[in-house]
């Protein structure tokens, strides 16, 4: 992802789980090669929704491969034969060069781009400076764009992907993405004469401990 005014771009990850269309979005370096905390990010979403089998798509990029099998052996996967792994995974790759194939896939990706563009503006007015794809902002913003389509996007069926996973509506309140508000200290964070609240920048729900 860039605009006209970047030098480069920032490559994210996106996909997205059915039935609940639980969608997983995350800024990634290299398309993931290497990328511990992006790969434990993903397979931790995995287990969030509690996945124990799998059918998953994508296209037969080495990089975007090399990906999602690091993520499934953090899950639990080990081969599609062990009877003990804790995930059985299947792949289904898209023919080389037809990845558009996977609709389902590229709605997601789309979803998240249009998302992206609607916070970045947004938070670029609030501050009243511009941010670049590589901007360490980014990787908040991305992530907080699947957890607000997670909590607040319908399905077909009336129900927000949240609500199919966990069977009632979100109940976590938001203000917009970079608003100043004021966080509690914990108690072993602070000296005995430190204020318990203080002022910082929101930036999106933690769901899960890197």
């Amino acid at each position: 992802m860039c605009d006209a005014r970047d030098e480069d771009v920032t490559t994210v990850a996106v996909g997205r789980l059915y039935p609940s269309r639980n969608i997983f979005a995350n800024v990634v370096s290299e398309k993931g090669v290497g990328d511990e905390i992006a790969a434990k990010l993903l397979a931790d979403f995995l287990r969030e929704n509690g996945v124990k089998h799998l059918v998953y798509k994508s296209d037969q990029e080495r990089s975007i491969k090399t990906f999602i099998d690091s993520s499934l052996m953090m899950a639990g996967v080990a081969s599609t034969e062990d009877d003990d792994a804790v995930l059985c995974a299947v792949p289904e790759y898209s023919a080389v060069g037809e990845s558009a194939s996977n609709g389902r896939a590229e709605r997601a990706v789309q979803m998240i781009e249009d998302q992206a563009r609607t916070l970045k503006s947004a938070l670029e007015t609030r501050i009243g400076a511009r941010i670049g794809s590589t901007h360490p902002a980014m990787a908040w913003l991305i992530r907080h764009c699947a957890i607000i389509l997670n909590r607040f996007s319908v399905n077909p069926d009336g129900k927000t992907p949240y609500q199919a996973l966990h069977g009632k509506r979100a109940s976590d309140r938001f203000v917009e993405l970079g608003e100043r508000v004021y966080f509690y200290v914990a108690k072993k964070l602070r000296f005995k004469l430190d204020m318990r609240w203080q002022l910082g920048a929101f930036l999106g729900l933690s769901l899960i401990h890197i």
